[in-house]
């Protein structure tokens, strides 16, 4: 009884929204899935997107540090290591500041996440 007055209740304030809000949140859902499954089943195990990307990234950031605030920043050739439990062949990329590591970039911080969530929110 409790659960089909929620039902109705939700979908009554659901059809009051506008219909230009009612599908952004569909396309908004649709994408989230979209990018959970796409990542998690074929671009996380690959590696190839998140390893080129973490080094571009940490070329990048040297670069604005050098050019923005000292010069002296290097990034180090990449580091790879193997973890099963993360799916094989991982890149990690270090920035250094005479010949001191200062920055680490790990393949899950190079924000390809925060892109694809930036381009979907324009696509929606």
């Amino acid at each position: 009884m409790v659960k089909s007055l929620f039902y109705k209740v939700t979908i009554a304030k659901w059809q009051q929204l506008p219909t230009v809000l009612r599908n952004f949140v569909i396309r908004a859902l649709l994408l989230l899935v979209f990018w959970y499954i796409g990542y998690g089943y074929i671009i996380m195990p690959n590696g190839r997107l998140d390893n080129w990307l973490t080094k571009e990234t940490a070329k990048a950031t040297s670069y604005c540090l050098n050019n923005g605030y000292k010069t002296g920043f290097t990034t180090v050739p990449q580091r790879f290591f193997d973890d099963d439990k993360l799916g094989g062949l991982h890149t990690m990329q270090y920035i250094y500041y005479n010949n001191q590591p200062v920055i680490f970039i790990f393949r899950g911080c190079n924000a390809l996440s925060l892109y694809f969530l930036y381009v979907g929110f324009l696509l929606c």
